[in-house]
Parts: structure tokens; sequence; C-alpha cells
């Protein structure tokens, strides 16, 4: 794990309250990163447009995978 992220388990959780942006960060290895870049992309329109319009989401994916990825979006 990079050390950037590693240094997060430190920072207290904060509950995304009534209007507060919520952050996604989705990365894994290259099975990871082609399996999210299926599942993410559905989860996130699943949600209710009012829930979804606060998402701020990063997200990895592989190279070959990445048009596919952002269109679904």
């Amino acid at each position: 794990m990079r050390e950037s992220v590693a240094k997060l388990r430190d920072q207290p959780y904060r509950a995304p309250g009534e209007g507060r942006v919520i952050d996604i960060v989705v990365f894994g290895g290259s099975q990871g990163a082609a399996s999210f870049g299926q599942v993410v992309p559905e989860a996130i329109l699943s949600l209710p447009p009012a829930l979804r319009s606060r998402v701020r989401l990063v997200q990895q994916c592989r190279s070959e995978d990445f048009d596919k990825v952002r269109q679904r979006y």
C-alpha cells in the first residue's frame, strides 16, 4: 500500500452529512481494476440523483478499459 494512502488511517472518520461531498477513491491491481471498472459505474449510476450529485469519484482503471469506463459514467 502506498505510504500516502496508509497515512489516511490516522484520519478520523467523518460521516457524509446532508449536503456534504462524498469522496470515493477506487483502486486495485489489474484484476481488481477490471472488476471495479464494471461494477463501480453501475453502482454509482444506481444512486438516487440527489445523492449521486454529491459524489466526487477518483477511479483507477486499466488503460485498455479507460474509454469504456469513462463512457459508462
